[in-house]
């Protein structure tokens, strides 16, 4: 690295680092690799999908999720929580909040992956671009949310649907990959939902080519996915369509009854 000022000798000496310094482009790959190698003594490997998170699945689940300097650990054994955490005490100085939480790795019932895809057609009336909104459900607990605005201008709302459909598949395919890595139970197809019957089967009838055929290639992603039977594809009534509050302002009653549907409440601290 170039001299530091204080340290600049006048010449064109440059310093040869002995570790990382913190604000260096370099920094958050070396504590990965820090990280990286110090889990393996737990056998706790980097998922595929997210290099930020370990998993050992060997007996009992535990899980590391790392973001800059915090950690998140999950495990089905508090045996297991403490080891670690007196492992990491002797390496780093760590500040231990802990607190206890319903775990779904130790549940009888069916993890059930589904998805909700809405799009609010030419809503920004500036540009009159459409928006794009999606959630994602595992115990019909919200997992992953998502609010959009498209990058083009959609010609119709069965377009702008269809855009959203292939964008929410896409995140629903990275949600199958990382959820299979740390967990067993996710066994069954995930199931997308749409509010849209004309989007729905633009995706399942590939007879509306002169529909679609200005529609750029790379959103005909959701076809090769449905096709592949990697996830299925249902009609829900707008009524029911949680992913409806991601995409538009809505009025307070209908706005109350979405954030119902969502699971979301007040907890008080």
């Amino acid at each position: 690295m170039r001299q530091p000022e204080g340290f600049n000798d006048g010449t064109e000496v440059v310093c040869r680092l002995q570790r990382s310094l913190y604000g260096l482009k370099q920094s958050p790959r070396c504590w990965n690799i820090k990280f990286k190698t110090f889990f393996l003594n737990f056998n706790l490997l980097e998922t595929k999908a997210d290099p930020c998170v370990f998993v050992n699945r060997e007996n009992k689940v535990l899980i590391v999720a790392i973001f800059v300097d915090d950690g998140l650990v999950v495990a089905t054994s508090s045996q297991d929580v403490n080891a670690l955490m007196e492992y990491l005490r002797q390496h780093f100085n760590i500040t231990d909040y802990r607190k206890r939480i319903e775990s779904i790795f130790s549940s009888r019932q069916k993890l059930i992956l589904k998805g909700y895809s809405d799009a609010d057609y030419a809503g920004d009336l500036d540009t009159r671009r459409s928006t794009s909104g999606s959630v994602f459900t595992l115990r019909s607990g919200s997992i992953a949310r998502s609010s959009r605005r498209q990058q083009c201008v959609r010609l119709s709302t069965t377009e702008s649907e269809y855009i959203a459909l292939s964008r929410a598949v896409q995140e629903l395919t990275w949600l199958k990959l990382f959820l299979s890595e740390l967990m067993d139970q996710l066994k069954m197809v995930p199931t997308m939902y749409g509010d849209n019957q004309s989007a729905i089967k633009l995706v399942k009838n590939l007879e509306f080519h002169r529909r679609t055929k200005h529609i750029d290639v790379r959103y005909h992603y959701i076809r090769k996915q449905f096709n592949e039977g990697l996830f299925a594809l249902e009609y829900i009534s707008s009524k029911e369509q949680i992913a409806d509050i991601m995409t538009k302002p809505t009025p307070r009653t209908r706005f109350n009854e979405l954030r119902e549907m969502l699971r979301i409440i007040n907890i008080d601290v």
